[in-house]
């Protein structure tokens, strides 16, 4: 018994020191300045936000009550901000380290989310900490899409949220971490390829943040090499390979490969 016993309280404190390293995001009620998104999506956008967000290895997030019991949420609806006082009551909760934030928009199909970490602490935006996504207005498209953007802004500092598809490859040339997506047999890189190079590379308008969305530009020589270790350029058979993967070419293709397409590729057309 006194084994059982021991045994018993080492779980429980192991239990609860992982849950304590775990660090807690606030997120916040869904602002819609246009008010053209309906209440049970925007209650299904964050609640599957929260969902995903727990099932991520390194953070947990609060429970909705409890953000709502402290931030003035009529208030919060009218402005998307978040005042100095509940921040601050936010950030005295223990590990409390960020705080998301949700905006919504819409139009006759499909509902765009644009999320925001920001630190509890200060209230400043995080670096690289901005993603989005549109999703079609059913609860299913919603739940994949709040998937996909838990995916794109903790990809680089946690495990990617498991599904059927995706997984994460990291360069062990410079750390970065990018999302990978299984299609059909074939592996394939589900962001562009942000390696900077001595020279045949460069960002679109010489701006660092179209590098940081859809990856450098590279010359023909240059992409030929810069490939990581166990990657290559497709060829014209693997191309060929995958577009019967997602139904054949033309519309069929786009509609799988399309940012927040069936296929789980998220194609970005700049």
């Amino acid at each position: 018994m006194k084994k059982f016993l021991l045994l018993l309280a080492f779980l429980v404190y192991a239990l609860v020191s992982y849950s304590q390293e775990k660090m807690k995001v606030a997120v916040l009620p869904v602002y819609d300045e246009e008010q053209s998104v309906l209440f049970a999506h925007k209650h299904a956008i964050r609640s599957n936000l929260i969902t995903a967000i727990a099932n991520s290895e390194g953070y947990i997030a609060m429970d909705m009550g409890s953000v709502d019991a402290i931030i003035d949420v009529a208030a919060f609806h009218e402005s998307g901000l978040v005042k100095e006082d509940e921040r601050i009551e936010l950030g005295n909760i223990p590990g409390m380290k960020y705080m998301l934030k949700i905006e919504v928009s819409s139009d006759d199909s499909y509902i765009l989310f644009i999320v925001s970490l920001l630190e509890t602490e200060t209230g400043i935006f995080v670096h690289k900490g901005s993603a989005n996504e549109y999703s079609e207005k059913n609860i299913p498209s919603i739940q994949e899409a709040c998937i996909r953007l838990t995916n794109k802004l903790f990809a680089e500092v946690v495990s990617l949220v498991k599904d059927e598809k995706h997984g994460t490859f990291t360069d062990s040339r410079d750390g970065k971490i990018y999302i990978t997506v299984k299609i059909g047999n074939q592996t394939w890189m589900a962001e562009n390829l942000n390696f900077t190079t001595a020279e045949g590379s460069w960002c679109y308008e010489n701006d660092s943040t179209y590098c940081e969305k859809y990856g450098r530009l590279y010359s023909w020589e240059t992409a030929r090499e810069v490939c990581p270790a166990g990657w290559h350029l497709p060829s014209k058979s693997e191309f060929e390979t995958l577009l019967s993967n997602v139904g054949g070419s033309g519309s069929n293709a786009y509609y799988a490969l399309k940012d927040c397409g069936s296929s789980g590729f998220n194609a970005l057309f700049g």
